[in-house]
Parts: C-alpha cells; sequence; structure tokens
C-alpha cells in the first residue's frame, strides 16, 4: 500500500512538471515570435501582430488572445490550489490590447510562464517524493486528487447552452497544450504566407503537434 501511495504521488508530480514544459514551450515560441515580429518590422511590428489574414480570418494577435484564454484557466486554478472549479472555456471576453499591442501580449506571455514556472518548481520531484513518509505521502496524493477536480464547460452547438464535462486539472492542462498547438499552426500560415516573415525565421517544430514531431523522426 505505501508503494502504491508513494508511486501515485510521484506519477502526479511527474505529470504537472511535464504539463508545465509542455505549456511553457509554446509560450517560448510566443515570445520568440514577437522577437521576430519587432526584429523584422520595427516599428511595423504592432501592424503585423494585429494585420487580419483574409485566409485564415483572423490575426497573430487574436490567436493568440484565444489560445492564452485557454491555457490561463487551468493554469490559475492550478496555482491557486482551489477545489471543485468550473472552468467556462467559451465563456470568455473578446478582443482587448493582447490582441493588438506586443508590449502588452508579451506582457501576459511573461506572466503566465512565470505561473507554470513556479508551479513546476513547487512541484517535489520523483527522487524528493521518495523521502515522504507514508502519512505525508497519502497527504499529498489526497491534497493532488482534491485540487485536480475540475469541470469543464462548452458549447457543443450554437443554441449558447454550456455542457459540463466531468475532468481534473492534468487532463485541462494537456487540452489547453494541444490546443495552442494548433493554433500556432494558424500563426505560421499568417506570419509566413500573409505577413511575409521568413519561414527560416521559425523553429522547424513551430505550430507542430509532438506527435507529428516524433512521427517524422520514424520516417
Amino acid at each position: 500500500m505505501t508503494s502504491q501511495i508513494m508511486s501515485n504521488s510521484m506519477r502526479s508530480s511527474s505529470t504537472i512538471q511535464s504539463l508545465c514544459r509542455a505549456n511553457m514551450a509554446i509560450l517560448h515560441q510566443k515570445l520568440m515570435l514577437l522577437t521576430e515580429l519587432e526584429s523584422t518590422f520595427n516599428d511595423a511590428a504592432k501592424h503585423a501582430f494585429r494585420s487580419r489574414c483574409p485566409m485564415v480570418g483572423a490575426s497573430i494577435g487574436q490567436h493568440f488572445r484565444h489560445s492564452l484564454d485557454h491555457m490561463e484557466l487551468p493554469a490559475l486554478v492550478l496555482a491557486s490550489g482551489q477545489d471543485c472549479v468550473d472552468l467556462h472555456y467559451d465563456l470568455r471576453v473578446r478582443g482587448g490590447t493582447t490582441e493588438t499591442d506586443v508590449v502588452e501580449a508579451r506582457r501576459r506571455i511573461e506572466n503566465l510562464t512565470t505561473i507554470f514556472r513556479e508551479v513546476q518548481e513547487s512541484s517535489p520531484s520523483p527522487s524528493s517524493s521518495s523521502s515522504f513518509s507514508t502519512s505525508s505521502s497519502a497527504k499529498v496524493v489526497e491534497e493532488e486528487n482534491e485540487i485536480g477536480t475540475v469541470t469543464a464547460h462548452f458549447m457543443l452547438s450554437a443554441d449558447g447552452v454550456e455542457v459540463p464535462l466531468p475532468s481534473n486539472i492534468e487532463r485541462e492542462l494537456g487540452f489547453a497544450a494541444h490546443h495552442a498547438i494548433h493554433h500556432m499552426a494558424l500563426v505560421r500560415l499568417i506570419a509566413t504566407g500573409h505577413i511575409g516573415l521568413p519561414a527560416e525565421s521559425l523553429p522547424e517544430d513551430f505550430g507542430r503537434a509532438p506527435s507529428t514531431v516524433n512521427f517524422d523522426k520514424t520516417v
């Protein structure tokens, strides 16, 4: 029983750390793109950031804001340690300066990166978990299970009705990362096809799912 408790605690901590790294990697790509826009377009970077691509129907700024909205919800819940939280992904404020202001977008991305980094650093590593006593390990597992309970609400049709889905914080952090990757794929298209940013200025894995990158290594 003790070994099972220890295993659950180590697995949960390891999962949280992996999820934090995955989300921070996407945030790093966002910051890198902002830097590229500023170095390439100088004073016109703000215009490039908010320029709406006719093919995609949105701007880089709009995709940044949208994916940040989804990423922030579970991140803030995880950082606060709240229990039994409702996440309403479709009840969000659209527009705002994050979509149009490069400086504000950078500030918001950096703040979210800090949240993930602090959570990652505060999550016990597998090596430190091995020194826990049985009672403290059980307490960690119990607290993680309680804190991780969330209900995610989504609109599955245009009637405006939200559907509640039972979930946990790890699942929602994974969803946030995968959701953001697909938006980054569209951001890549806007940046290179609409704005004219050189494709070689972006890393090869920019906006590509980890499973796709992994598959490409096998062919």
